[in-house]
C-alpha cells in the first residue's frame, strides 16, 4: 500500500496523516505509555527523571524496606527496557549497613557523570548530607569526594540535600538541617568543586544557614540558579500556631547571604497556606510551582519578590483538578510552553499523576489533552509524579511513585505535536483555498462529520484546534495567525487527511 511522506515547509502539498493530540499516551513506551520500574522487588520510588540526548531515560530514587532503604539509579533505553551497559543490568545501587540513604535529585556534571544528592544515615536519629558521583556505565568515580561520595556531618540532627545546581563548576547542595532534638529547621546550603571539596570562602566554612528565629521551621522543595548571581530556593514555612504552612522563596546571593532587596530581607511568604515544590528561572523572573492546599499553582515573581501581573491573574495560574491537585516539578519547553507534573486526587484514598500545559504567561493550553491538563492513573492507589523532563523531540516524560502492590517507580510518557503518516486508504481529498490568503480559507472536501480541525505551525505547535461539525466547505479564520506556512489536519471518524497553506 502507497504511503505519502509530508513536509510541514511544503505550500502545495496533499497527504495522510494521523495527528496524536498533544498530551496522548505514547505507545512506543512499553507498548502503552506506562511504565512500572521494580527492579529490586520492594518498595522502589522515583524522585527525579532526566532525558539524556539519545532519549534515554535515568531514574533516581530510593529503594529497600521501611527499615532500610538505599539509593538508586536506573537506567532505561528509549521503549523503556532497562539499558544493560549500566550498572548491573540498568541498576545502580549501593547499601548503607548503618542505615537508610535517600536520593532526592541529580543532576549531569560537565563531564557527563551524574551527581545525586540526598542524605545518609548514621544513626537512626543522624543523616549527614551526601552526594554521590555515577560514571556513565553506573559504577561510582573514584576521583568525586572519597571513593565516589561526598560527605559532610553538620551536627548530631539530621540534614537532607533537596536539590543540586551546577553553575561555573562549582556544586550547590540545596537543603535544610534539624536542630538536634527538635523539629525546629533552617535553610542550608553547602559548595562543593567538581571534585567534591567544600569551598570554605561560602557561607562559613563552606556553609551557609538562613533561619528568620530559632524556632523557624523551613521545608526546602526546590532552588534553582539565577544567572544574575543569585540562588533561588523554594518550599514553605510551618506556622505550628495556626498548623498551616505558607509558600516563601529565599533568594541567596552566590556567597551564601540573603540579598535584602528580595521580599523582606531575602525571604517572600505568601500571605495565604500551601507550598511550593518547584522553582525556576526565565527571562529574570522566577516560576514557581506547588499547591495552594486545594488546587495546583504556580506563580511568577519578580526578583524582588513581588508577584508579576501579567502572568496568569494577577500573578498566579490556579489549576484546580480533581478534590485536590499539586504540581511537583515543571520544565520550559522549546515551545515556550511551561510544562508541569504533579497529583490529583480521583477518589478516597486514590490519587493519579497529573500532567499540564501552560502558556509562558500563565494560560493553561486546552491543546494538551483535550482541557490542558492530563491525569494518568496507574494503578487503584496512589499515583504521584515528581519529576517531568522533555526529550528533544517535545515528548514528555513523567516519574514518581506508583503505590500499587509494591511500592513501584512509575514512568509515563506522552507524546507532543506529532504528525505522522498513515496509509491512503483512511484518507479522503482535501483543498484550501485561496492560498495564500490573508483573513480566511475554505476548506473544500469529499467527507464530512464530527470531527477535529488542528492547525500547526512549521515547528509542529498547534496554533488552533476546534471540535465541530465538519462540513464539504468549511470556511477557518486565519486573521489571528501570524504570517508563515501552516497545515490543517482534519480528523473525521477514522479518517484523516492534511493541507498547507500560506498565511500572508
Amino acid at each position: 500500500m502507497t504511503k505519502f511522506l509530508f513536509s510541514l515547509v511544503a505550500f502545495a502539498f496533499f497527504g495522510t496523516y494521523s495527528f496524536a493530540q498533544p498530551g496522548a499516551l505514547d505507545p512506543t513506551l512499553d507498548t502503552d505509555g506506562i511504565l512500572l520500574v521494580n527492579p529490586t522487588g520492594v518498595f522502589d520510588n522515583a524522585q527525579d527523571v532526566i532525558v539524556l540526548s539519545d532519549n534515554k531515560i535515568l531514574l533516581c530514587g530510593t529503594t529497600g524496606t521501611a527499615m532500610d532503604f538505599d539509593i538508586i539509579v536506573v537506567k532505561l533505553n528509549e521503549d523503556g527496557s532497562y539499558d544493560t551497559s549500566f550498572g548491573n543490568n540498568g541498576v545502580f545501587t549501593l547499601s548503607n549497613t548503618a542505615g537508610s540513604d535517600f536520593a532526592y535529585d541529580m543532576a549531569l556534571l560537565p563531564n557527563g557523570n551524574i551527581i545525586l544528592v540526598g542524605a545518609k544515615s548514621l544513626t537512626m536519629a543522624d543523616t549527614e548530607i551526601a552526594a554521590w558521583v555515577i560514571r556513565v556505565d553506573g559504577s561510582l568515580d573514584p576521583t568525586f569526594g572519597v571513593n565516589g561520595i561526598y560527605e559532610t556531618n553538620l551536627d548530631s540532627g539530621e540534614e537532607y540535600i533537596n536539590q543540586v545546581l551546577i553553575y561555573n563548576n562549582l556544586i550547590y547542595l540545596v537543603g535544610r538541617k534539624y536542630t538536634p532534638g527538635f523539629s525546629y529547621t533552617s535553610i542550608a546550603v553547602q559548595c562543593i568543586d567538581i571534585q567534591g571539596n567544600l569551598i570554605t570562602s561560602f557561607g562559613t566554612n563552606g556553609t551557609a544557614y538562613y533561619q528568620t528565629s530559632p524556632t523557624d521551621e523551613f521545608t526546602v522543595a526546590g532552588a534553582t540558579i539565577v544567572t544574575e548571581g543569585a540562588i533561588a530556593i523554594c518550599g514553605d514555612k510551618y506556622n505550628p500556631n495556626t498548623f498551616s504552612s505558607t509558600p516563601m522563596i529565599l533568594l541567596m546571593n552566590l556567597n551564601g547571604g540573603p540579598i535584602a532587596a528580595f521580599g523582606n530581607n531575602g525571604l517572600w511568604l505568601d500571605s495565604s497556606g500551601g507550598t511550593y515544590y518547584d522553582i525556576e528561572y526565565s527571562n529574570s523572573r522566577l516560576i514557581a510551582v506547588g499547591t495552594n492546599s486545594s488546587s495546583s499553582i504556580a506563580r511568577r515573581h519578580n526578583l524582588d519578590g513581588s508577584l508579576d501581573p501579567s502572568f496568569g491573574s494577577n500573578g498566579t495560574f490556579t489549576n484546580a483538578v480533581g478534590g485536590y491537585s499539586t504540581f511537583f516539578d515543571c520544565t520550559l519547553g522549546a515551545d515556550n510552553n511551561w510544562y508541569a507534573c504533579g497529583t490529583t486526587s480521583s477518589g478516597f484514598m486514590v490519587r493519579d499523576f497529573v500532567t499540564s500545559r501552560f502558556s509562558y504567561d500563565g494560560l493553561l493550553d486546552p491543546t494538551w489533552g483535550g482541557t490542558g491538563n492530563v491525569v494518568t492513573s496507574l494503578g487503584d492507589s496512589f499515583d504521584d509524579a515528581y519529576g517531568i523532563a522533555l526529550q528533544t523531540d517535545g515528548r514528555v516524560v513523567c516519574a514518581g511513585l506508583s503505590s500499587q502492590e509494591l511500592n513501584d517507580m512509575g514512568v509515563v510518557r506522552y507524546l507532543a505535536n506529532v504528525v505522522s503518516q498513515v496509509e491512503e486508504s483512511s484518507s479522503f481529498s482535501i483543498n484550501a483555498f485561496p492560498n495564500p490568503a490573508k483573513s480566511e480559507i475554505t476548506l473544500t472536501s469529499s467527507f464530512s462529520g464530527n470531527g477535529t480541525i488542528t492547525i500547526l505551525d512549521m515547528t509542529g505547535r498547534v496554533a488552533m484546534q476546534n471540535k465541530t461539525v465538519v462540513t464539504s466547505n468549511q470556511k477557518i479564520n486565519i486573521e489571528s495567525l501570524p504570517a508563515g506556512i501552516y497545515s490543517v489536519v482534519i480528523a473525521i471518524e477514522n479518517k484523516q487527511s492534511v493541507v498547507s497553506f500560506v498565511k500572508l
